[in-house]
């Protein structure tokens, strides 16, 4: 019996043995995975840019070697959307000053719904601002941007606008920057294919506002490596098959996409919004009358003469962009619909309350005569 508990302790070890043996006859297993793997290990993106210029195939190698730049074209249409939207909420509402003293985080928290929807775009516009490598072209157009600077809320919302004061020469904002450096990836790389391949020239252009994915030259690794590894071996080994890999690029990521157009910034500042041509916009839209009475403002404080002046900028700046109230409707009306600060009761009982937009350049010529005749007085 101890001779037999012997013998099954050794068969015992001698299975787990024959196991483990199993295991390691096993290993081809392995190698063969070893083997497929350095067989894939040759595919990538560099190696099929090599083997198109060596292979006389000038527009794929073009293009495999800019896919590394055009990463920054994902992030084009939530960048694009928050500077419209900065400018659309901010326009005609902001002096300059206040827009370079004001941070975008100090905005988001003065406004929660806005920095609730816009926070995602700008954390794409920084994704795309870390990966921006802009051409000497750009830098050179945009001289005193720093590209490397890291984005955070703390930008001042200056940064982010298109709009830019008349008659200063400060540096352009980063949007600007960052917009023609998209505009200038998409239209390079597309002009060197188009000179290579003019079949697929598209002659047609898209304003960089209404761009969407399917205008760009967007790609990722992950979309391309199924066409890499399946073209790579596919007739000789170690060899991709160009002919294929260069149609099926093209026609899947080149043909259709057009060129970019320039953004087109309708920011006004709140000091240019009264400028004599914009007027000039206002007057043909909705005609200006005079005051039919002149109004007793002397019994008027300061600080409501000034926020009446503020209102009737904010009303000067949207009329002249888009007029298209009534010119029978009241002021009154308009600044409650831009959301401005609600005219104080002195102006109010001195008959502000019941001008019409026909009133509305009398109306802020004569408040803002006032403050300045007061100012001289107080001068004096």
């Amino acid at each position: 019996s101890e001779h037999s508990a012997t013998m099954a302790t050794m068969a015992a070890g001698s299975g787990g043995s024959s196991g483990r043996g199993s295991s390691g006859s096993n290993s081809s297993g392995p190698d063969r995975e070893g083997k497929l793997w350095q067989y894939r290990r040759g595919v990538s993106i560099e190696s099929a840019a090599l083997a198109a210029e060596i292979g006389a195939k000038p527009a794929l190698a073009v293009f495999l070697r800019a896919v590394p730049r055009l990463r920054t074209l994902q992030f084009l249409p939530d960048a694009v959307r928050l500077v419209t939207e900065l400018e659309r909420r901010l326009n005609a509402r902001l002096r300059v000053t206040e827009a370079r003293r004001m941070t975008l985080g100090d905005y988001f928290s003065s406004d929660a719904a806005a920095g609730e929807e816009l926070t995602p775009l700008f954390h794409a516009f920084a994704s795309a601002w870390r990966l921006a490598s802009p051409s000497q072209a750009v830098r050179s157009r945009r001289p005193g941007v720093t590209w490397a600077s890291p984005l955070t809320l703390e930008v001042p919302l200056s940064s982010l606008l298109c709009g830019h004061r008349r008659g200063t020469h400060e540096a352009q904002p980063i949007a600007v920057a960052l917009l023609d450096h998209f505009v200038d990836e998409q239209t390079s790389v597309l002009e060197q294919i188009w000179a290579m391949c003019p079949d697929l020239r598209v002659s047609d252009s898209v304003p960089l506002s209404s761009a969407v994915l399917a205008d760009l030259l967007v790609l990722s690794e992950e979309s391309l490596w199924p066409l890499l590894a399946a073209s790579f071996g596919l007739l000789e080994l170690d060899k991709y098959h160009l002919d294929s890999l260069g149609h099926q690029v093209m026609e899947r990521f080149v043909r259709g996409r057009r060129q970019l157009r320039d953004y087109s910034s309708s920011m006004a500042f709140r000091e240019d919004c009264t400028e004599a041509r914009q007027l000039e916009v206002l007057r043909a839209a909705i005609p200006q009358e005079a005051l039919g009475l002149p109004l007793l403002l002397w019994q008027v404080e300061d600080a409501d003469l000034a926020v009446g002046v503020r209102a009737c900028e904010v009303a000067l700046g949207v009329l002249t962009t888009s007029p298209a109230w009534p010119r029978e409707a009241k002021v009154v009306d308009l600044f409650a619909k831009l959301q401005v600060s609600a005219l104080p009761g002195p102006l109010l009982a001195v008959g502000v309350g019941d001008l019409q937009l026909r009133h509305l350049e009398a109306l802020w010529k004569a408040l803002a005569l006032e403050i300045a005749l007061r100012a001289a007085a107080a001068g004096e």
